[in-house]
């Protein structure tokens, strides 16, 4: 969970709001009518869970798709709890940590900072 705490504090020292994140790409599919409800699987996309953490809604390892979700900073946090976790139990490699992390949202440099630290 370190790396959560890095991110938490990153975003506090910025003194914006817990729920803005300079770090995500912050989009949002309900603002546009004719955008997809779900969306390919990335490749490498985890298939399996050790842990305990309940993963963002929408995002559960045995899903065919990924269906959109609005995001919120909580819901981030719970994705890279999950991702951050699973690599610690050596349950994910890079490339299954990096498609959930994208899959959420947010970029790969998160995601090579976050598995560098959690191996």
């Amino acid at each position: 969970m370190q790396f959560v705490f890095q991110i938490q504090s990153s975003v506090l020292r910025s003194g914006k709001p817990l729920c803005q994140c300079d770090n995500c790409t912050d989009w949002d599919i309900f603002d546009h009518s004719k955008a997809s409800t779900y969306c390919e699987l990335l490749h490498g996309y985890p298939t399996t869970q050790k842990s305990n953490i309940e993963p963002p809604m929408h995002q559960t390892m045995n899903k065919q798709h990924l269906v959109l979700h609005r995001l919120s900073f909580e819901w981030l946090l719970r994705g890279v709890q999950l991702a951050e976790m699973e690599v610690r139990l050596g349950n994910w490699s890079k490339q299954q940590c990096n498609a959930c992390i994208r899959s959420i949202g947010l970029n790969k440099a998160i995601s090579e900072t976050m598995y560098g630290i959690s191996k």
